[in-house]
């Protein structure tokens, strides 16, 4: 698996500081062009604007959620709803009946 690689300093409150993390959800890939492609965005000497909590511990280039992993999020609970729909309207047939079981 393949995950691009940065580093870049900053400065928070007088304390410098370095950082390597591009997004909170950072990926990987099998696909090496992918992660050069990402580091490449990045290139070395080069000015960047880094997000950073307010202690300054934790930073990224890439603030909040890539639309990739929306998708991921949103499909499972697209299929859900699916699921729940089809179990509403087509459900059992024989709802009337009436079960006895023995135990």
């Amino acid at each position: 698996m393949f995950t691009p690689r940065v580093t870049y300093r900053y400065e928070v409150d007088g304390a410098h500081r370095v950082g390597h993390q591009l997004s909170l959800f950072e990926g990987s890939s099998s696909n090496e062009g992918w992660a050069r492609r990402e580091s490449r965005r990045y290139p070395v000497g080069s000015a960047v604007k880094v997000y950073h909590s307010p202690d300054g511990e934790n930073a990224v280039l890439v603030p909040g959620v890539e639309s990739s992993l929306w998708a991921w999020l949103l499909l499972p609970g697209a299929a859900m709803l699916v699921g729940a729909a089809l179990l509403l309207t087509r459900g059992p047939k024989d709802r009337n009946t009436v079960r006895v079981s023995f135990s």
